[in-house]
């Protein structure tokens, strides 16, 4: 059974025992309550398991690498280190866990974030999903989230002269390696 909690949290847990989550694909974590608090999605499945008496409490939306990848970083919020960072710290911190990822890994990774209602991860990923489309072009961006363009000829070449910046950065993409 794989564990997520980190070594790196020295809080004394003997009075804390740890939840187990249950993935979509059967994979077992284990969560401190401590930890498991700042998700509201956790904490309502936690209510309804403990009504049943069951000790596993099925995650069934997301899937097990995500569900550690998120348990992990839970972890370091819930270390006291993590709480002093400052602003560039925290930036250095999320650019370090976030390297060489993809920008719908990225995306899937909020989308679980927010459906567990863990907001300071949500929004971390929402801010890093920024950063990476900031700089790209408005094709680009339109074929990696399946955009349609519904505008005619017209009005795209009306929208191209109001915003020529959105439309001026077709060299900085990075082509379907970042997708």
């Amino acid at each position: 059974m794989a564990t997520s909690s980190s070594n790196t949290n020295k809080a004394d847990h003997s009075k804390n025992p740890p939840l187990t989550l249950r993935s979509s694909d059967g994979k077992e974590l284990k969560i401190f309550r401590i930890v498991a608090q700042q998700s509201s999605t956790i904490m309502n499945l936690l209510d309804l398991e403990e009504e049943s008496n069951t000790d596993v409490i099925p995650v069934s939306e997301v899937d097990g690498s995500t569900l550690e990848k998120l348990i992990e970083l839970m972890n370091n919020h819930t270390e006291k280190s993590f709480n002093y960072l400052g602003v560039k710290e925290r930036k250095k911190f999320y650019n370090d866990f976030f390297a060489n990822w993809k920008i719908l890994d990225v995306l899937n990774f909020g989308l679980v974030a927010n459906y567990l209602g863990v907001q300071v991860i949500f929004d971390e990923a929402c801010q890093k999903m920024a950063d990476m489309i900031k700089s790209k072009s408005v094709e680009w961006v339109r074929k990696v989230f399946e955009i349609k363009n519904d505008f005619t000829p017209e009005e795209e070449e009306d929208l191209k002269k109001e915003n020529k910046w959105a439309y001026e950065r077709g060299d900085l993409d990075d082509g379907d390696d970042a997708i």
